[in-house]
Order: C-alpha cells, then structure tokens, then sequence
C-alpha cells in the first residue's frame, strides 16, 4: 500500500491564518507563497487552485472580515442614526481585526513598497467601506455613493493607526479616534449622513 505524502498526513492549518501569522512574523515582502501552504500543510497543486498570487490572500482575507462583520451587523436599526450605526459596525471590524494586529501593522508598513499589493489593498479596503455603508443604511449609489465610500476610507485610514498603538483594554483610544474621525466627517462631507453634496441646497 503506498503511503501518504507527508504534507497530506500532517494536520492542515487555515491558509489565510498561516498567511497572516507570516506577515506578523516575517513582513509582506519576507515569504512567498509556498511558505504559506507549507506553514498550511496543503499540497501546491491544491493551494495554488485558490491563491494564483500573495494578493489573492489579502483579497481572502479582506472578503473574510467583512463576511463576519456584516454576519454580526444585522437589519439596521432605525431608531439609530446613521453615523450610530456606522460607528458600530466598524468597530465591529476592529474586534475582528484584533487577532490579526500584528499582521495589519507590517502590511501598514509594507505595502506602500508594493505598488501592486498597495492597489489590491485599496480596491478591496473600497468594497468593505461599501458593505460597511449599506449595512449601516448609508446609501452608496451614484456619485454621491462614491463620496461616501471615500469619506469612510479617511474614517478608516485615521482611526486604523490609532487603532495599530492602541493599549487600552477596552479600545476607548480607537472609539475616541473613531468618533473624532466621523465628527470631522459628518461637519465636512454632508454627504457621508444625509446625502447632500457639500454646500449644495436642497431643490
């Protein structure tokens, strides 16, 4: 009887922790794919049928979170306000995000020397500003969605790295951070809230 092939007798792990544990270990550019589906214990020929390129992992990873935060988000709550929900729910995305700190903290890092990697994380970081605004109730169709979506990613993009140094056991620095970043939004972009373009009237 012939044996098993090593990799498929040891215990596989997730691919796309194995990924993020070498990210935290090793930085983006400091592994390669069959590093993550050796640290996995997946055959080559069965890993590469889902992850072609290391941006295909981002790209699992990215559709992962945002997966289990609209799972936990729900029906928007009218009673609430727009910018209470959307409060919510992206801290909602940092409690998922916390197991993957360091990780995110050497992407932060590392990407910006990837231009390649640097556009998927971009492009992806779009999509879930759009899950994160219709989950919220925040229309982001037309022009004025595309407003919306960018006016998450500043939301996003300055609260993450308070969020990467943030120590306190209950994360009140990021919540602080987080509700000064969707004041300045809600005083500056109109659009974000009500759907009104900054300075235009109503007709």
């Amino acid at each position: 009887m012939a044996k098993q092939p090593k990799a498929q007798r040891a215990k596989r792990t997730d691919p796309i922790d194995a990924a993020m544990a070498l990210i935290a270990e090793r930085g983006w550019a400091g592994f390669d794919l069959p590093d993550v589906a050796s640290a996995a214990n997946i055959p080559l020929a069965e890993f590469s049928r889902d992850y072609w390129t290391k941006t295909d992992l981002l790209t699992a990873f990215q559709r992962r979170i945002d997966e289990r935060v609209l799972e936990h988000a729900g029906v928007p709550d009218e009673e609430e306000t727009p910018r209470d929900r959307l409060f919510d729910i992206l801290m909602q995305r940092f409690d998922a995000l916390t197991p993957y700190r360091e990780a995110l903290a050497a992407l932060v890092r590392d990407l910006p020397r990837d231009p390649r990697a640097a556009i998927t994380g971009a492009r992806t970081m779009r999509q879930s500003m759009a899950w994160i605004a219709a989950a919220a109730g925040v229309s982001n169709s037309g022009w004025k969605g595309m407003l919306v979506i960018k006016g998450l990613m500043v939301v996003w993009a300055y609260t993450v790295r308070v969020w990467l140094t943030d120590d306190s056991p209950d994360m009140s620095k990021t919540m602080a951070a987080l509700d000064k970043a969707l004041s300045r939004a809600e005083t500056g972009a109109n659009t974000l809230f009500n759907g009104r373009a900054p300075g235009s009237d109503d007709a």
